[in-house]
């Protein structure tokens, strides 16, 4: 039995939509996924905090200030980028309420403790993902024009 004939224009038109067709399942998505590979020989990953400085106040004036440098030991797989922002947002905020109580007198930090209620903040930021707070820095500065 003969194919019946068809005409080139509606044969290119139909090559065409399938090739279309088709092509739609094989391109890649437009939107990429993030996929965590968990490797088992992954090293954890530090992220930097710089230098957060906090005002401690007194009597309704800025006695001193605090200047600490942290960085965070991340879980294996986890990027900085996306988890020190948020961090960095709760500690800045949790110190600037203990400075304004006059809670970050020299006297007053033991920095065990100190070290161990940030990685507490931290932890309630971003979960188990950071698994533990380096302490580089911890500066008390007198203000003298106070």
């Amino acid at each position: 039995m003969p194919l019946p004939k068809l005409a080139l224009p509606a044969l290119a038109g139909l090559s065409l939509f399938v090739a279309g067709a088709a092509g739609g399942y094989l391109t890649a998505p437009s939107e990429k996924i993030a996929v965590t590979v968990a490797d088992g020989d992954a090293k954890p990953a530090m992220g930097d905090l710089g230098t957060l400085i906090v005002p401690i106040w007194q009597h309704g004036k800025v006695v001193a200030f605090l200047a600490t440098e942290l960085r965070l030991e991340l879980a294996p797989g986890n990027s900085p980028d996306t988890i020190l922002p948020p961090v960095r947002d709760r500690l800045l905020s949790s110190l600037y309420e203990q400075g304004a109580k006059g809670q970050l007198a020299p006297s007053g930090i033991q920095p065990a403790r100190f070290k161990a209620d940030l990685l507490r903040l931290a932890q309630e930021v971003a979960g188990p993902k950071v698994t533990g707070v380096e302490l580089v820095r911890l500066v008390h500065q007198e203000n003298r024009r106070a």
